[in-house]
């Protein structure tokens, strides 16, 4: 399942996401990509993947990347 699957924030077509079309099970470690919480886009890894723990597709079973931060 891809996170904009997971999350129906209808941002997973061309032009949407950075995740898009085939990092949507790994999109913590894509930088750019949207924070669907706070629905504004994260940049620099380092705040995003704080931003990220807090986040349901990062914590459900649908996530494949890495999770340490």
């Amino acid at each position: 399942m891809k996170c904009w699957e997971f999350t129906e924030c209808g941002r997973g077509h061309e032009g949407g996401c950075p995740a898009w079309p085939d990092k949507g099970e790994i999109c913590a470690e894509v930088v750019g990509t949207f924070c669907v919480d706070k629905d504004r886009i994260l940049g620099i890894n380092a705040i995003k993947l704080k931003d990220c723990t807090k986040c349901s597709f990062f914590n459900s079973i649908h996530y494949r990347g890495k999770r340490e931060l």
